[in-house]
């Protein structure tokens, strides 16, 4: 058990993952610029303390940025390993699965026994006491320059249902707007905005307790889309076999566990005028725009003697996020196989994808329509309402295998039978959508593919009359550049970098090209604004940048279809957007001189670029 985030600081610095940084670092812009160049390493790089933060507090942040940091924090030996804990709770408690009552029984009472107890008395977190509260003295992070003041990135915030008494544990940022109000930034089906909901409904102040650090997990199991019945902390003892103890806090109503590093108490008045928080550097990639939401008025901060301050940094993938979301794939899989679809043989939720754009679920497919089944149903579950594309591979194509998923789907099976579009929920974060909050999907199913013995010699052939045919191509139609290098993987997928200067441009372009001998037999054209030398930024882009209802439309004929991805910026006089679209989120050129200039004095390695000066190249 990690008795704060101290703790597990130091159980990482025994390991040799962590780095400690004991020279001034600034929490504006300078802090997320070296994390941002270390948690882009493979595997995500080391943990970083930033111990001289200019408060008395030092930072931690990439805490949970490693699938090795994540297990830590899951306490299991890999992420494959929380998979095989859920499995084996799950099946202590399904009928049929255990040989007499006695065994539930008992297994019943263990479960009782991890479910967190409130407790009387102070806990560690109110060591010391301040209900003079001066969010100043905390080292509160601006992560990127477009940002509309500093955030709290990493609060776990407490709420409880008015009525019922029923608890919630929720992540969501907080912009801090002076010492004592910050902003509320929860979305509209999170825990804590219904409870909002229904204290507006008894005309009463609504007491918020927020928490900073603890035992980590407490963190991960924040960000956990759990049903709204099901206590964090109760997914907390069940996953360290330990119960999490609660102390009620000094001046709100509200319980939190006493072994957090900080609290942050205070209320919410439901008859306020909510007030503009953002724009924010989010984990789409892009600015998320500045809205209106509740104001917290903050009543004490309370915290350890040891307190650590967490921080985390959400961008361009891959950062910490991509991690923490790797866990909850591995947490939820055993959920779906043993309680709602037994033909789930694995998941995987791209880095790429950020969450919500892209999923791909290795199925057993065993009937007719059964991956139709199957997109239904998670379209229709939790948080899978919010996916945007869904593809559905066979048992012999594994759920991370990009290459072969990606042959398969575009040489191996029909794209006009075999691709399906819906609309539904999409994500608010997502600029793409046609509406706000709503948007239309994509489900391919690639169960069945059936590959030709000549398809790689036809894919070299293609690549050859492509290159051949290339000047003439950008020539005209305002083709930047054509990338058709993953013929030579026997992949019939080409992408099309192109300015946009009339409506239905890619349209217009895809069909021509498609009429094109040069492309008789590529079934997929990708078209963006952008350079296409990095397939993983390619795949980010393109993903955030797409409405299926809008973007993606066949092409071609019966016997030459193809399917055409618009990946590109979209604005509203060609597309009728319903918003600005954002900034792709990138350091300013004063942040990162800055920062070279000091790097050999962090002790941190050698000197790492930083990750926006490639973004800068592919805009070009």
């Amino acid at each position: 058990m990690y008795d704060g985030i101290r703790a597990f600081a130091g159980d990482l610095k025994q390991k040799g993952d962590l780095l400690v940084i004991n020279q001034y670092v600034n929490p504006a812009l300078e802090m997320a610029e070296i994390t941002d160049r270390i948690s882009k390493q493979p595997g995500g790089g080391k943990a970083i303390l930033f111990n001289n933060t200019g408060s008395k507090l030092p930072v931690l942040m990439n805490m949970m940025g490693s699938a090795h940091r994540m297990a830590m924090v899951t306490r299991c030996e890999t992420l494959n390993g929380l998979t095989e804990k859920i499995e084996r709770f799950l099946q202590s408690l399904l009928p049929g699965r255990r040989h007499n009552k006695l065994s539930l029984l008992h297994t019943l009472w263990q479960l009782c026994r991890l479910m967190p107890a409130e407790r009387g008395g102070r806990g560690k977190c109110q060591e010391i006491v301040n209900t003079k509260p001066d969010l100043h003295l905390l080292p509160v992070l601006q992560c990127w320059p477009g940002d509309g003041g500093r955030f709290i990135t990493l609060p776990v915030v407490h709420t409880r249902h008015p009525v019922t008494g029923q608890r919630n544990a929720g992540m969501y940022r907080m912009h801090c707007y002076d010492a004592c109000t910050t902003g509320m930034h929860w979305h509209p089906y999170k825990g804590g905005a219904q409870h909002f909901e229904e204290w507006k409904k008894q005309k009463q102040p609504m007491p918020v307790a927020v928490t900073l650090g603890g035992d980590p997990l407490y963190t991960y199991c924040a960000t956990a889309p759990l049903p709204d019945n099901i206590d964090e902390y109760m997914l907390a003892g069940i996953l360290r076999n330990h119960r999490v103890n609660l102390v009620r806090c000094i001046t709100q109503n509200i319980y939190v566990p006493e072994d957090a590093d900080i609290v942050i108490e205070g209320y919410i008045d439901p008859d306020e005028p909510f007030r503009t928080e953002g724009p924010f550097g989010d984990h789409t990639g892009f600015y998320s725009p500045a809205g209106l939401f509740p104001v917290f008025h903050v009543t004490a901060i309370t915290m350890r003697r040891d307190a650590v301050y967490p921080a985390t940094l959400v961008g361009i993938p891959p950062q910490e996020d991509a991690w923490i979301a790797k866990a909850t794939e591995r947490l939820f899989l055993p959920i779906l196989r043993n309680t709602m679809l037994p033909e789930v043989l694995d998941l995987n939720i791209p880095v790429a994808g950020t969450g919500h754009n892209l999923t791909i679920v290795q199925i057993e497919s065993r009937f007719m329509a059964q991956a139709q089944k199957v997109m239904h149903f998670l379209w229709g579950s939790g948080q899978m309402i919010f996916n945007k594309i869904l593809i559905l591979t066979s048992p012999d194509t594994p759920a991370d295998d990009y290459l072969s998923i990606a042959r398969n789907i575009s040489a191996g099976i029909n794209l006009i039978k075999n691709v399906y579009f819906s609309r539904g929920p999409l994500d608010i974060l997502d600029h793409a959508s046609y509406e706000y909050g709503k948007g239309g999907k994509l489900c391919i199913d690639a169960t069945h593919p059936v590959l030709s013995d000549n398809n790689q010699d036809e894919c070299n052939y293609l690549f050859e009359m492509i290159n051949a045919a290339m000047p003439e191509l950008t020539a005209r139609n305002n083709i930047l550049n054509i990338y058709p290098d993953l013929l030579l993987q026997g992949i019939r997928m080409v992408f099309i970098t192109i300015q946009r200067t009339h409506p239905n441009q890619v349209r217009k372009t895809a069909e021509t090209l498609i009429s094109e001998t040069s492309f008789n037999g590529v079934t997929i054209l990708i078209f963006t604004d952008y350079a296409v030398t990095n397939l993983h930024l390619a795949c980010w882009l393109i993903a955030a940048n797409i409405d299926p209802g809008r973007d993606v439309f066949p092409a071609g004929s019966e016997n030459r279809p193809c399917l055409v991805f618009d990946g590109t910026a979209k604005n509203k006089p060609f597309d009728n957007t319903h918003h600005p679209w954002p900034e792709i989120l990138t350091m300013n050129n004063s942040t990162i001189e800055h920062i070279n200039r000091i790097w050999e004095t962090l002790n941190t390695g050698n000197t790492l670029s930083s990750p926006t000066l490639l973004i800068k190249t592919l805009q070009q």
